[in-house]
């Protein structure tokens, strides 16, 4: 039996057999099940990917870098995604929320980061702030 795959994160399916009416054969058991295992993971995938080597950057003069969002498997319904800044006060992100359906799943959505000038009189060097992504429940 060949499995068709999809890209739905779901539980692993039972599926049963049966064979009937054999043409010049008579069959010894008529039923056997089998389980199709699910390979999904469900996930978010980011791009580009940073790490503690490798950053976006935006500055105090309100430059913008842009972070590409999908899910990594197709939802059985909507999932929302809550995009915010560790620190409005050095970057801000837009949009705040981001939303992937059954359908546009692997659909990328953008994020931009937004450099803010918090204090216009005074330098204070680079400034780290983290974007997170977090489900809303």
């Amino acid at each position: 039996m060949t499995v068709a795959g999809d890209a739905l994160d779901e539980a692993d399916e039972t599926v049963a057999v049966t064979l009937s009416s054999p043409a010049n054969a008579t069959v010894a058991t008529a039923t056997g099940t089998g389980t199709i295992a699910d390979d999904d993971t469900a996930g978010i995938a980011v791009s580009p990917a940073t790490s503690s080597t490798s950053r976006l950057r935006t500055s105090e003069d309100g430059s913008t870098a842009a972070v590409d969002v999908a899910l990594a498997s197709q939802p059985t319904g909507d999932v929302v995604l809550d995009v915010a800044s560790s620190d409005t006060a050095e970057g801000t992100v837009s949009p705040a929320t981001l939303t992937f359906t059954a359908s546009s799943w692997s659909t990328v959505q953008t994020v931009t980061l937004t450099g803010v000038d918090d204090n216009p009189d005074a330098a204070d060097g680079s400034q780290n702030y983290t974007v997170t992504l977090t489900v809303d429940t």
